[in-house]
């Protein structure tokens, strides 16, 4: 059969339409995995430098002074539930007027194989497989804090940049547990703050 002029055009804008349709439901696919793709708080977690920890329900409460120049440790894990591999790139520092993010280091060691400060490396991006997690050690230099007593902020999710099937995503990944810090009282005793009594997102 010979196809005339005009059906062979309406043949190849067919075969258009439908290459169109495929590739628009690709990338349709493409950007609701990688879009909704979630990091999650992991196993672990190290907090040396808490004057008190106080739990009520599934969170704990990690109690801080906060005094200027001073500088808070703690470690948090980050998982990735899968399916894919991402590829978690930097921790950001994200603390505005209250701390800067002085130092981050990184134990991508097996939950079960010991979590040492003393085995921390320099953060580096590093491949995250499914079901895997590493525990970031972050270090916090404070600001200048408030004037007034028993004043400061909470921390309960730490900003991370990844990349997953090449794109690159930022998420705020919910830590387990709540770092509190607070200006002590007149007399430099600390405050008897209210506990942590507000579900974190994610957990």
């Amino acid at each position: 059969m010979v196809l005339t002029a005009s059906r062979r055009v309406r043949r190849r804008i067919k075969i258009a339409l439908a290459a169109s349709l495929v590739l628009l439901v690709l990338l349709t696919a493409y950007l609701t995995v990688t879009l909704r793709y979630e990091l999650t708080p992991g196993s672990r977690g190290w907090y040396p430098d808490a004057y008190s920890d106080v739990t009520a329900g599934d969170v704990t409460e990690h109690r801080h002074l906060a005094r200027s120049g001073r500088t808070i440790e703690f470690a948090t894990s980050i998982a990735n539930p899968g399916p894919l591999t991402v590829r978690l790139e930097e921790v950001v520092d994200d603390g505005g007027v209250d701390y800067t993010l002085e130092g981050v280091r990184m134990n991508d060691r097996r939950p079960g194989a010991g979590m040492s400060a003393l085995d921390a490396a320099p953060f580096r991006p590093i491949d995250l497989r499914p079901d895997s997690e590493v525990l970031v050690y972050l270090t916090l230099r404070l600001l200048e804090v408030p004037n007034t007593t028993c004043a400061g902020f909470w921390l309960h999710s730490q900003r991370v940049r990844f990349k997953v099937l090449g794109m690159t995503r930022e998420q705020l990944v919910p830590m387990r547990n709540v770092i509190s810090v607070l200006t002590p009282k007149a007399n430099g005793q600390p405050c008897a703050a209210e506990t942590w009594n507000m579900p974190i997102p994610g957990v």
